[in-house]
């Protein structure tokens, strides 16, 4: 039985489902998997949305060095010595990334990188880049969220026999069923609920923190506070949550907290499109299965790798870079008839994952 430890900053709840599956998947080739993750901390524990109870998950204690210094340990290190592979975060400031390759030296277990690869979600840093290139290069394999990272790989001279594209999703199965079965009638009570009768209504769906462009929300809801038919149903929680105050005062937002399937497809069904005014991520694949309109800025540079699976004009819709701009697109905002895109499949994700691991592990 090979014994593999993936590393993970937290485990997210939207998570779960792809470590259950590739987990059982996993044991039909002897390979028993260990997800290794700390508790969530900061903006990550505002999200309200940390997994701490699972059989394949063991809980590590985080250690950062400080508030300025953008690094940190996920307590990985009790587990590299039993392991005959890692798969570690593809950042250079996860100390546990490091540690892994300096593991590989005493032992001959293999290392392998996840997530976006290229850079993607932040401005890049040289001295970073350098480093996750050098990782890129010693890794046995690369398992790169979209295309995009594969071919980044590619151009750093990883051997295309060592990529694995993943393709990263979540599970929608439960989520598009429960947006088809959702009644008229349901609807209607949601819609009566929120006093969104005769609304023209915009849905925001994620963690509420610098990512989202929060303040950026709050003047635009500010530019429309005159427009009593126009309400916006905010779900998540997070670090600027408390900037939609004023907007929640005046009726004009409903604060739904955290929300399950049967929430998010009232959300779509009532709303004419998500509105994600900063980084869109895995809210591409929501907007997708529930085949609701999502729209975000023209020019915005930092979207995570799922944006990529969003068709321009039928799938994503940019507003101008501009507070009034985006307040008057908005206004006048009609959802184009027609089917949206598909999204990736969580069994086509875990595939992908699997058959890169037991590559790797051969």
């Amino acid at each position: 039985m090979q014994r593999l430890v993936v590393v993970q900053p937290y485990l997210p709840r939207y998570r779960v489902a792809l470590f259950d599956l590739l987990s059982a998947g996993l044991q039909k080739h002897n390979v028993t998997l260990r997800v290794v993750a700390p508790p969530a901390s900061g903006m990550q524990a505002l999200r309200g949305d940390d997994e701490v109870d699972h059989p394949w998950l063991d809980t590590s204690r985080r250690w950062a060095p400080g508030i300025d210094l953008k690094v940190s340990y996920l307590g990985s290190r009790p587990w590299l010595s039993a392991a005959d592979a890692i798969i570690v975060p593809a950042s250079a400031t996860v100390l546990d990334t490091h540690l892994a390759f300096t593991h590989q030296r005493r032992r001959s277990a293999r290392i392998g990188l996840w997530g976006h690869i290229d850079n993607f979600v932040k401005p890049a840093n040289k001295v970073d880049v350098a480093l996750e290139r050098r990782h890129l290069k010693r890794a046995d394999h690369v398992f790169a969220y979209s295309q995009r990272g594969a071919t980044f790989a590619l151009r750093q001279g990883v051997s295309p026999a060592r990529i694995s594209v993943l393709n990263n999703t979540i599970d929608t199965e439960v989520l598009t069923r429960t947006a088809e079965e959702t009644e008229t009638l349901a609807i209607q009570a949601f819609r009566s609920m929120h006093n969104l009768e005769n609304a023209k209504v915009f849905s925001v769906l994620g963690g509420l923190d610098a990512d989202k462009e929060v303040p950026r929300l709050a003047k635009v809801l500010d530019l429309l506070s005159h427009r009593r038919d126009i309400k916006f149903l905010v779900a998540g929680n997070g670090a600027q949550a408390h900037l939609l105050a004023d907007a929640e005062q005046r009726g004009q937002v409903i604060r739904l907290g955290y929300v399950g399937d049967a929430e998010k497809a009232l959300m779509a069904r009532t709303s004419l499109a998500f509105l994600n005014l900063g980084r869109v991520g895995l809210v591409a694949v929501d907007a997708l299965a529930l085949q609701t309109p999502l729209i975000t800025v023209i020019g915005y540079s930092l979207h995570a790798p799922e944006y990529e699976y969003l068709v321009f004009g039928r799938d994503v819709f940019e507003a101008p870079d501009d507070d009034r701009a985006i307040a008057d697109f908005l206004s006048s905002f009609a959802p184009p008839e027609g089917p949206m895109s598909t999204p990736p499949s969580i069994a086509a994700f875990v595939g992908n994952f699997e058959t890169g691991i037991l590559r790797m592990l051969a």
